[in-house]
């Protein structure tokens, strides 16, 4: 947001502080649901090292070498379905401002977007099956340079944050 005149540099940091600390974060339920989508991914994981293994060892491999393939899969079911969804939920914050929408979300690499709220073009919630379950709704922004989502919001407070949005860009429900 450029300063605008008469307004020090001083002032615009101060007022980008404070959209900062304002930064929300999704619900806390998001890291069961984020947890349990990871399970087939991990589920995969380990059906191709062990599979690796068992086509290593009929080969004649040694059993520390043929093992490899597991243990990289163990390894990596452990922290996709243990480690990364607290990391994900750790990162992941939303501020909704009068003129716009600020989205940081990343745990290696970081994005922080800022959307005009004059440039949305619709909103809506989406809630797959884990998210009825947990009670939880991805907020969904759509402008004309595509869609950018807030997930993991509790349902209230994504249809409130929705309809508040809504009414902000003075986007009308009369189609």
């Amino acid at each position: 947001m450029p300063a605008q005149p008469g307004e020090t540099v001083e002032s615009e940091v101060a007022s980008i502080s404070a959209a900062t600390a304002a930064l929300q974060p999704v619900d806390r339920r998001a890291v069961s649901v984020w947890r349990i989508e990871a399970l087939g991914d991990a589920a995969l994981a380990l059906v191709f090292g062990v599979g690796a293994t068992l086509v290593l060892r009929y080969f004649d491999l040694p059993l520390a070498l043929a093992a490899i393939p597991t243990v990289l899969a163990l390894v990596f079911a452990v922290v996709s379905v243990v480690v990364l969804p607290e990391r994900q939920w750790r990162s992941w914050r939303y501020t909704i401002g009068e003129r716009e929408i600020e989205l940081r979300h990343g745990i290696w690499w970081q994005t922080w977007v800022r959307i005009p709220v004059v440039r949305i073009q619709h909103v809506d919630t989406r809630r797959g099956p884990l998210d009825r379950r947990y009670g939880l709704a991805n907020l969904v922004l759509y402008t004309a340079a595509g869609a950018r989502q807030i997930p993991g919001l509790a349902l209230e407070v994504a249809e409130q944050t929705r309809d508040h949005i809504a009414t902000l860009a003075n986007v009308r429900d009369d189609l």
